[in-house]
């Protein structure tokens, strides 16, 4: 009986969006671990629960999309549409997206590259080792 393996295209993708996870989870702990020095007034309410939004929401998702690739993927999604929709609100306008348009590079790309992932590795190929 032959074996079959995950495609190698599905791992590449897995690998990159995992350390890519890394860097993001990183570079979020580090924002909240070392805050602004110039801050002067208290942060207001609606800021912390955009952060809590986003980028919170989306590192919880790039963690869970390390156990779960396809559900983590969306929770990413999900998290930046939240974040849009919550600045519209709160806001009373569309935010510029010069700045969203980098934040969904830097935090989007890792969570398709998840999905996609997780899509490719419900298909199985063939093993190399079984050769006649």
């Amino acid at each position: 009986m032959k074996g079959w393996r995950i495609p190698k295209y599905a791992l590449v993708m897995r690998w990159i969006a995992r350390i890519w996870s890394i860097l993001i989870f990183t570079v979020v702990l580090l924002m909240f671990i070392f805050p602004d020095q110039n801050l002067v007034q208290p942060v207001p309410l609606t800021d912390w629960v955009r952060l809590g939004i986003f980028p919170g929401l989306a590192v919880i998702g790039l963690l869970l999309a390390w156990l779960y690739e396809i559900w983590g993927g969306i929770l990413v999604i999900f998290s930046f549409l939240a974040h849009l929709t919550a600045s519209y609100l709160w806001l009373g306008m569309v935010v510029p997206l010069g700045g969203n348009l980098i934040l969904a590079f830097v935090f989007l790309i890792p969570g398709i590259l998840f999905i996609l992932s997780g899509t490719f590795s419900r298909r199985r190929v063939p093993s190399k080792r079984d050769k006649p």
